[in-house]
This record gives structure tokens, sequence and C-alpha cells, in this order.
């Protein structure tokens, strides 16, 4: 494999998973609230 084509994939991958992580901090953040604003 071609170290082209090696760093395009670790990017592509970085992307995925920085957006993955974005959004699963996101919903850890709003979830919560929603959930004790909805038991209270």
């Amino acid at each position: 494999m071609d170290p082209d084509a090696r760093d395009r994939d670790v990017r592509a991958q970085g992307g995925l998973s920085a957006r993955f992580h974005r959004e699963t901090s996101h919903r850890n953040s709003t979830v919560p609230r929603a959930f004790a604003a909805a038991i209270s």
C-alpha cells in the first residue's frame, strides 16, 4: 500500500472518528438533561 493512500485512509478515519465523538458528546450532554426534565 502506498503512503499517499494510507495517509488518505488515516485522514478519512480521523474525520469519521472526530464526527462520531462530536455527535456522541453532544448526545451525552443533551439526553441526561431531557431525561431529568422528564422525570422531575
